[in-house]
């Protein structure tokens, strides 16, 4: 288990699977206002896959009190251009 301590935000402890030193799971706090403060999360990350040279997890399942979430990957693409205007805001109508 790694311990990261940031020096703004909570901590993030993350376990390692032995076999192929990759990341099996994080669990932090997290600040949620609209369900009454502070809660622990956990994600584990799971079926990890090459994409040119680096290992990516596919499936990231996050739990926590009030939810859960699992986010599955179809692709993954490294360096690829990004047009600007994917981050400006949309007209006002």
């Amino acid at each position: 288990m790694l311990l990261h301590t940031p020096k703004a935000g909570s901590a993030v402890k993350e376990y390692i699977r032995r076999r192929d030193v990759s990341a099996a799971a994080t669990v932090s706090t997290v600040s949620a206002p609209e369900v009454g403060g502070e809660m622990e999360q956990t994600s584990d990350l799971s079926d990890y896959r090459d994409v040119g040279g680096v290992k990516v997890p596919f499936s990231i399942s996050t739990v926590n009190p009030a939810q859960a979430i699992t986010i599955t990957l179809t692709s993954v693409e490294h360096n690829k251009p990004i047009d600007e205007a994917t981050f400006s805001r949309p007209a006002v109508k």
